[in-house]
């Protein structure tokens, strides 16, 4: 069975979530936009500013009602110091980008990398059947990280939830070929554009893209091909319809690529996750519409060998092909959660460095 839209949000909601709330000790009789408007305690007077602004009304409501029961990943007033306010709609996105769903403490945290659904949904992200976008809450002993920003005073409870302050603003993924470039990933980034494929993966209503290295796709020499069949290779790494997260796959599972009749497979062995041979080095690098998953060689084959095509100069690919094509979780269920012990925080810190520049809109 290949996976398309069948998957629902329900079951996404199921792989994102790796820890749950719990119950908290009493809050204290003050609501989440209460407790940032406590200047002589906290430096949250910005983020206060900014969700009791014009357009912000919905967020200022929620944050305001005692029977809202969420989680917020607060900016200190410094880290808003390069972020533009007068743009009312993209305030909006990032506001709702540090919120989550639910009552979430530190403590209630799983070590290692988790994906968390925030409040940025499809009318401000570019993800299929109504899913959220996600940050990255990466939890290393006591310390906690929101993406690239460090949590830096934590689990501030309020009688509608939780406020952990955070030392950077938390902006929205970008498109995919922006994120791809500045993750290092010039020679895909390059084929895409020669292939006017640029446009497709940026456009695409929800995106799995598997992302070759620099060094993998020089020794391929797929970038001397021609454009027609450069093209039919970079399809093979595109899966349209479906953001694939590392916590949702699983072992055996296939996926139909934009390339005509051609999937390709997952594989996971003792944590690592490949697919059609090529190992995932690095997970999850979030984009606007979908994921990223860096590898560390060219996919040239179909898992249904229906679409092969053979850089020059290349040795032939064994592509990891699924015995039963209708059971998309094969004969293992392990799934790739303990892939994130490859996660590369360095990289991912580099990916999420926002200069002012970026977010002085």
């Amino acid at each position: 069975m290949i996976f398309r839209k069948s998957i629902t949000a329900a079951v996404l909601a199921s792989s994102l979530f790796l820890f749950a709330p719990v119950n908290v000790k009493a809050a204290p009789n003050v609501t989440i936009a209460q407790l940032a408007n406590e200047t002589s305690t906290l430096t949250l007077s910005t983020l206060f500013k900014l969700v009791t602004s014009p357009g912000q009304e919905a967020i200022a409501k929620a944050l305001s009602d005692p029977a809202s029961n969420l989680t917020v990943f607060a900016p200190t007033d410094d880290a808003f110091a390069g972020v533009n306010a007068s743009n009312a709609k993209l305030v909006n996105a990032i506001l709702n980008y540090h919120i989550v769903q639910g009552n979430y403490s530190v403590e209630s945290l799983k070590s290692g990398v988790n994906l968390v659904q925030t409040f940025l949904n499809e009318t401000l992200a570019n993800l299929p059947q109504g899913q959220y976008q996600v940050v990255q809450v990466n939890k290393t002993g006591d310390a906690v990280k929101v993406n690239d920003a460090t949590v830096v005073k934590p689990s501030l409870f309020a009688i509608n939830g939780v406020v952990h302050v955070i030392d950077k603003v938390l902006i929205p993924p970008e498109k995919s070929t922006k994120v791809a470039k500045r993750a290092g990933l010039t020679q895909f980034v390059a084929a895409l554009v020669k292939t006017k494929l640029d446009v497709v993966v940026d456009t695409i209503k929800g995106v799995t893209i598997f992302a070759p290295v620099d060094d993998a796709f020089l020794k391929s020499n797929a970038s001397i091909l021609n454009e027609t069949t450069l093209a039919a290779i970079l399809k093979l790494h595109v899966v349209s319809d479906i953001v694939g997260y590392s916590a949702g796959l699983k072992d055996g599972q296939n996926f139909s690529t934009v390339a005509e009749n051609a999937t390709v497979t997952i594989k996971i062995s003792n944590g690592t996750v490949s697919v059609n041979g090529a190992k995932v080095l690095i997970p999850d690098v979030l984009v606007e519409n979908g994921v990223i998953h860096v590898i560390d060689s060219v996919i040239t084959t179909s898992s249904n060998a229906t679409n092969t095509t053979k850089p020059v100069g290349s040795s032939t690919t064994n592509s990891t092909t699924s015995d039963n094509k209708s059971n998309t979780t094969g004969t293992n269920n392990s799934s790739a959660s303990s892939v994130t012990s490859v996660f590369s925080v360095g990289f991912i810190a580099t990916l999420f460095a926002v200069s002012v520049s970026l977010v002085a809109f």
